[in-house]
């Protein structure tokens, strides 16, 4: 079933435009927009053929179709070419590699210039740089149209073969379209097509300086045939006979270590999507997964029940041995009501409200995720001996974290942060690396933004 939901995304300027009205919404026509006589006035869109605002103006509006085709042009000459030092066929620093000693292995790897600067090497041996864009997509640009047709001043009718293309999967029956995909039809002349897409996408990227794909990427086949470098994760989803903490810790799926098939669950899994990519020189490495918040494990796991979760029943079964009787527990971690019998703990959610108790899970922290981390990488190393493994995507507040940083460092080639905020911190940076024992860092995730646009309301009387 095609779930109807929407979201109304903007970004509003206070200091910019303050004291005017951006957006209004109504839902009766006012006198403006009715006849003298009576009757109701022209019908006024919402968005126009070309999926903007029909009933606003701006900088930068497309008019006509011919200023869509003669745009091809001028992003041509806007865009010019690469300006810099010159690369080998990787994106990598030609000629750095015999400059710095650095070893070619036919894949990326990390190296080291002098004593400690540490630089990625790619797969001809030169240093590499990675400059990257996240999110290569066209980010699900359709719209629902089917049952909203009167709000827009033009749709293709369904026997339209012209902008089949622009169609969800090409079914005009879902109702989903994408104004955007229409607009490049327009403009090239030609059915969509994504292969033909990612090619231009390629070299924008590359005349602007980057020489990569980050996450969330596709890898299509023109990227690959122009040799742009990618990321990519470890194999995501539930995965059969593998144990899974109940919650999403963060924006990932965590899996549980201790679950009695977690291991050879994992290895099957590995052994199919890790394998089949261990000779593929464009993948730079693995992500293990996105924003996993570590920090949040220590409260959830002593909450959850044994039953369900593995990780509980191994906190328990560590309990019991370090403590032997029930009462010195309790006197330990003091529970509102005092537990009978170790096994009482096992489906009850344990509160850490003292010392003993921080102390405790502390401990249990630290082992799972060395557990953890461990059984990563040993799994992956079996099928994939040549990629890397860059990280978790840690936010700066799971960086902060000293368990997870030295934990984590341990067993991972490269620690990788998603490093939102208004500055660079080069003490949180040097801290972060020192726990991490000196592991490269990739700044995985970041962005600035700009109000030189704003978002356009496409419609003022319906929401």
């Amino acid at each position: 079933r095609i779930k109807r939901v929407f979201a109304w995304v903007y970004r509003y300027d206070l200091n910019r435009y303050a004291g005017r009205t951006i957006f209004s919404f109504k839902v009766s026509p006012t006198a403006a927009e009715t006849a003298a006589d009576g009757a109701p006035a022209p019908r006024k869109f919402c968005g126009d053929r070309f999926g903007q605002s029909a009933r606003l103006d701006y900088p930068g509006k497309v008019k006509s179709e011919d200023e869509l085709k003669a745009d091809v042009e001028k992003q041509k000459a806007a865009l010019g070419s690469y300006e810099g030092p010159a690369l080998d066929s990787f994106g990598g620093l030609a000629g750095s590699g015999e400059k710095f000693d650095l070893k070619k292995t036919g894949f990326f790897h990390t190296g080291l210039v002098g004593p400690d600067r540490h630089v990625l090497v790619d797969p001809e041996g030169n240093a590499f740089f990675q400059l990257g864009v996240c999110g290569i997509a066209n980010t699900d640009d359709f719209t629902l149209v089917k049952g909203r047709e009167d709000i827009y001043e033009w749709l293709p009718s369904a026997k339209d073969t012209t902008f089949t293309t622009a169609w969800r999967e090409g079914h005009p029956s879902w109702g989903i379209f994408s104004f955007q995909i229409a607009n490049w039809i327009r403009k090239f002349g030609k059915p969509y097509s994504f292969e033909e897409w990612t090619g231009q996408v390629v070299d924008r990227l590359r005349a602007w300086g980057f020489n990569s794909a980050g996450a969330f990427g596709p890898e299509s086949a023109t990227m690959r045939a122009r040799n742009l470098p990618y990321v990519t994760f470890l194999p995501g989803g539930k995965h059969e006979g593998v144990a899974y903490l109940p919650d999403k810790v963060g924006a990932s799926d965590l899996i549980d270590p201790f679950g009695p098939g977690t291991a050879d669950g994992l290895d099957k899994a590995f052994s199919g999507a890790v394998a089949k990519n261990a000779g593929d020189p464009l993948l730079i490495g693995y992500f293990l997964g996105n924003e996993q918040h570590f920090e949040l494990l220590p409260k959830m796991i002593a909450a959850y029940k044994a039953s369900k979760v593995a990780a509980k029943a191994k906190l328990v079964d560590i309990l019991a041995a370090e403590y032997g009787d029930i009462a010195r527990f309790n006197a330990a971690w003091q529970p509102a009501k005092p537990f009978a019998a170790f096994d009482d703990l096992r489906e009850t959610p344990l509160f850490i409200t003292t010392d003993a108790a921080a102390a405790d899970m502390h401990k249990f922290f630290q082992l799972y995720l060395d557990t953890y981390y461990s059984l990563i990488r040993t799994t992956f190393k079996k099928y994939d001996p040549n990629h890397l493994l860059i990280g978790s995507r840690w936010t700066p507040g799971t960086a902060n974290n000293e368990d997870v940083v030295r934990i984590g460092g341990n067993y991972l080639d490269v620690i990788s942060i998603n490093y939102y905020t208004y500055g660079i911190e080069k003490d949180f940076l040097k801290k972060v690396y020192d726990w991490s024992g000196g592991r490269p860092m990739l700044l995985s995730e970041w962005y600035y933004g700009s109000t030189e646009q704003i978002g356009r309301a496409s419609c003022r009387d319906r929401v």
